[in-house]
């Protein structure tokens, strides 16, 4: 059963905030200053002048993930994903999925349990018959976890945090979005603090990740 959200930063632009003060600057046609970078950015970013935002990106490792969240994951354009295959790499000997965290009670914990199991067996069984694993798959549930690699423009990342970490997401993306915000606040404070203090504000997360 997977626990913490399991985010790991692959890659982000270099010097992302002084790519966008050179892209922002560049439409303006003025000359960059380090010493002003953080203010000019964030009167683009008052302005919705959002399209500067894009030159810079950020690729992140999700583990851990269900199915039924990576699906709504990938809804999020514009971004590239590269998810795990249930096609070419076999579930076998792990019982590895997701209980929604807003299943608290035992003994419904209990029953998720005994249904994974016995998707599981059913799959383990069906591989042994001589199964492919494209097809074995089918008895899987959506719990089950996956592994994706996303990149994402900075642009569409402000979209993304503003629709999943709010109290109308689903509990589990919505920690994944919250881990991922974390991490890319200390490469471009400039970028998102806003969105940080708004959660604040919210009440949806009170105090950083771990």
């Amino acid at each position: 059963m997977s626990e913490t959200p399991n985010v790991v930063v692959l890659r982000v632009t270099t010097d992302p905030e002084e790519l966008i003060e050179i892209a922002g600057r560049e439409c303006h046609l003025s000359e960059t200053d380090e010493e002003t970078r953080g203010q000019f950015i964030q009167r683009l970013i008052r302005l919705e002048h959002f399209s500067v935002l894009e030159h810079a990106s950020v690729t992140f490792h999700l583990k851990g993930m269900s199915r039924a969240c990576s699906h709504q994951l990938v809804r999020h354009r514009i971004a590239s994903y590269s998810q795990r295959s249930q096609r070419y790499t076999k579930k076998v000997g792990e019982r590895d999925f997701v209980i929604p965290e807003g299943i608290t009670s035992p003994a419904i914990q209990s029953k998720l349990d005994q249904a994974y199991g016995n998707s599981l067996g059913t799959y383990e069984a069906l591989l042994d018959m001589g199964v492919k694993a494209e097809d074995a798959r089918y008895v899987l549930p959506a719990a089950t976890t996956t592994s994706i690699i996303m990149t994402m423009n900075f642009s569409s990342l402000r979209h993304f945090f503003k629709v999943r970490i709010s109290k109308k997401a689903q509990a589990e993306i919505r920690g994944y979005a919250w881990k991922m915000l974390m991490l890319i606040l200390d490469e471009a404070p400039n970028v998102f603090e806003d969105i940080y203090h708004d959660v604040m504000k919210s009440g949806v997360f009170r105090e950083p990740a771990e």
